[in-house]
């Protein structure tokens, strides 16, 4: 009976410290995850993977670092009209038809230095969509017919998506079994291995070890699996996305007012974009000369929107709009919001 009672209690004493170090070891990758959001160089030895300058990210890579949705036919949208402003692609319109159209302009050796994911929309979209690199709007309209060419759609979108992730390993803003996850895997496979053991023996701590191991478990979807290099993107990007969403018209330079709508295409927040510009049609104001004319120079120096420009999107917007709210739904929020509330 003693000798019972000391193994009882030896028992106790295990679960109670499996318990203490399970807790203790979830509870301090959690708090480094606060602390790297808050400044990513929070840890000295990780100064030294400071990321180069780069040229502005695909908008689909730049949602991914700020949120964790999937990609919708919002992001299809931004993605086009960057490839425009990269000149890849050329936005055109012709009489005869009613909406614009794209143009595949890489064989002309205007691709520049795409990456992965924007060489995958512009093949999926003017060439599996469209045909012989030449994509209308109007070619989506099969797509909300056929439930095959649907489906289809959405096993294109699932494998944009998954080359975005792709894009992000190669900058190495990515590694989905960072140290901190792979740490709470360690954590919870062996707690739920020791916990499954001990609720023959002790089962209130042994429960709690099970309880807790798949707590450590469930805590991988809150860290991050981003990088240094990630984390220094994604703070930088989430101060552009502020300044995009908040900063009134005057603090556009006419240069940036096109890339910084395609942005606010991608985040979401293009309506609220917008408004904060007058918009005029087009007589003496001297058109941009670029490919995608979103705004006219007008001759105070000021930068005014173009109505045409502006058509364009939104002709765009309704064609992957009927695609989105086909049957088959994506499921994704698409109210418009930002990526405040994705």
């Amino acid at each position: 009976m003693i000798s019972f009672l000391k193994e009882l209690f030896r028992m106790l004493i295990i679960s109670f410290a499996l318990l203490i170090i399970i807790n203790a070891v979830t509870v301090t990758v959690w708090l480094s995850e606060i602390k790297k959001r808050k400044d990513p160089f929070s840890f000295e030895h990780e100064k030294k993977h400071v990321p180069d300058e780069r040229d502005f990210l695909s908008p689909a890579v730049v949602v991914k670092l700020l949120s964790r949705r999937g990609l919708s036919a919002n992001d299809v949208t931004a993605g086009l009209l960057s490839l425009v402003t990269k000149e890849a692609l050329r936005l055109s319109e012709k009489k005869g038809f009613e909406s614009p159209f794209f143009i595949d302009q890489t064989h002309r050796g205007r691709d520049g230095k795409l990456t992965q994911d924007e060489r995958f929309l512009l093949e999926w979209i003017c060439y599996d969509i469209g045909s012989n690199g030449t994509f209308h709007v109007t070619d989506l309209e099969v797509y909300t017919s056929n439930n095959g060419k649907m489906e289809e759609y959405l096993h294109n979108l699932y494998e944009w998506e998954r080359s975005v992730i792709e894009t992000m390993k190669s900058h190495q803003f990515y590694r989905p079994l960072n140290f901190p996850r792979m740490v709470l895997i360690g954590n919870g496979a062996a707690g739920i291995a020791a916990g499954s053991v001990l609720l023959f023996f002790a089962p209130f701590s042994g429960l709690g070890i099970f309880l807790s191991s798949l707590l450590s478990l469930g805590l991988i979807y809150f860290i991050s699996p981003h990088t240094v290099a990630g984390r220094m993107e994604e703070q930088k990007w989430q101060k552009y996305y502020e300044y995009i969403k908040n900063a009134g018209s005057e603090a556009f330079n006419s240069d940036d007012i096109t890339k910084s709508f395609v942005y606010a295409v991608a985040f979401r927040v293009a309506d609220r974009f917008l408004t904060r510009f007058s918009v005029q049609e087009a007589g003496e104001i001297k058109v941009s000369q670029e490919s995608f004319p979103l705004y006219y120079v007008a001759p105070t120096g000021t930068a005014v929107l173009s109505l045409e420009g502006v058509k364009m999107y939104r002709d765009l917007e309704q064609g992957f709009d009927l695609v989105e709210n086909a049957p088959v739904a994506f499921g994704d929020n698409t109210d418009g919001t930002g990526l405040d509330n994705v």
